[in-house]
């Protein structure tokens, strides 16, 4: 019997193993939403301005850019477990980095760890759960079982969300003074990513040989890249990866850029508490994206394409109401109207990318994606950050909302909607 084996013994079929790997990777989502919703409140602590934030996060995005294709080759080659690990350093330094130096300086070679810890994970622990799951028993689809760990990983990273709004909101009570508060938090995240990193040699097993680390390894990198990206014409990739670039301008705009237009319009009223809360809000609609996907995606007929396009097409909505609000609760409404959308369709756009691609590549192509989201997210940075000062951070959003209608025309394609899609591509 083909099943996924611990190390314990213990067999686990498809619907048990996605719920722990939820649970794992929710350990780590805990730590990252201590930490991400004071991201940009940190840096505006720090005495940056907007152009200046927009460069600082656009080297996060450009640091990706450039290790992207060679770490997910090098995952393929020594181990998914090796090379997430070796991510799980590099967030180490990148808090370490925040905490020691604390300006525009401190604020980008912060980001350039951040951004290589961000592209050695990438391609890691989707591959390695992929493939287990192929083997376990059980007819759970790939798209239901990324939906299960969506499910349970956005439980997690909103309780580590809502731990640091707790944290930030009686903090200010006792009189600590903000920065103080998010360096706090930055410490906490440390602990937990060590956590991780234990964790990760004792569950985190690999039935396939890799090579070792060695000089040889990187010398077949090329390789192993240009396989991937050969594999990009496969007709199901090519298409969700264009509708993927198309539309992360406009996340990444989002995401990066709403907390300035909240101080905005909540004047003077310190709500640093605030954004942990409004983080939390958006993961636990992640959970709720995961289930609401599964039932669209059998009201569909499993037809993926028709799931992401009522994403994209909400996400149009949303967005357009958001930047064209001018109140602070309407903001915060039409906020989480976005982010359920935004998340809405993510395990079938899972299902469409690993079910296109052979394990001896899959990390690779794992990258590859990731490559173009964070490729698109430098777009919406520099929009935000410097565009901004021209038209306003309002218009720009406008003009990435334009941007993301051209997913529309790709996921209606055919190739995306049939019952059985295209052999994988392999190396």
């Amino acid at each position: 019997m083909d099943v996924f084996l611990s190390q314990n013994g213990i067999s686990m079929n498809k619907s048990q193993l996605s719920h722990f790997m939820g649970l794992f990777t929710g350990l780590f989502l805990f730590s990252l939403f201590l930490f991400i919703p004071i991201l940009t409140p940190l840096l505006m602590a720090f005495g940056m301005s907007l152009p200046e934030i927009g460069i600082i996060m656009a080297t996060m995005g450009m640091t990706v850019i450039l290790l992207e294709l060679p770490t997910g080759g090098l995952a393929d080659q020594i181990g998914r477990r090796k090379v997430f690990t070796f991510s799980m350093w590099f967030c180490v330094l990148a808090y370490l980095c925040l905490l020691m130096f604390q300006g525009f300086i401190g604020g980008v070679i912060g980001m350039f760890l951040w951004g290589t810890s961000i592209a050695l994970n990438s391609g890691t622990l989707n591959a390695w759960f992929v493939e287990q799951f192929n083997k376990a028993e059980g007819t759970m689809t790939l798209q239901k079982g990324f939906a299960r760990v969506s499910f349970h990983s956005s439980l997690l990273g909103a309780l580590g969300a809502l731990s640091g709004s707790a944290v930030m909101f009686v903090g200010e009570k006792l009189g600590y003074s903000a920065i103080t508060l998010y360096n706090f938090l930055i410490m906490l995240a440390m602990i937990i990513i060590f956590a991780v990193i234990v964790i990760t040699q004792i569950w985190i097993k690999e039935d396939r040989n890799f090579d070792s680390l060695s000089v040889k390894v990187f010398a077949q990198l090329p390789n192993q890249i240009t396989s991937g990206v050969k594999a990009v014409k496969h007709p199901v990739l090519w298409r969700i990866l264009l509708a993927l670039f198309l539309t992360v301008p406009v996340a990444s705009g989002i995401e990066k850029f709403w907390p300035i237009q909240f101080e905005a319009l909540s004047g003077n009223n310190p709500l640093e508490w605030a954004y942990g809360l409004t983080y939390t809000a958006i993961l636990c609609l992640g959970s709720l994206a995961a289930m609401m996907t599964n039932w669209l995606s059998e009201k569909l007929s499993h037809q993926l394409g028709k799931v992401l396009f009522v994403s994209v097409l909400l996400r149009m909505i949303a967005a357009s109401a958001f930047a064209l609000s001018g109140n602070l609760y309407l903001f915060i409404a039409f906020l989480m109207c976005y982010e359920l959308f935004h998340q809405l369709g993510g395990s079938a756009y899972s299902e469409l990318l690993h079910q296109s691609a052979d394990n001896e590549i899959r990390s690779t192509i794992d990258s590859v994606s990731s490559l173009t989201m964070r490729f698109g997210g430098v777009v919406g940075s520099l929009l935000c950050g410097f565009a901004s000062e021209h038209i306003g951070l309002t218009n720009v959003w406008l003009v990435c909302v334009v941007i993301s209608a051209g997913a529309l025309l790709i996921y209606k394609s055919r190739v995306l909607n049939q019952p059985k899609i295209e052999e994988p591509v392999t190396a």
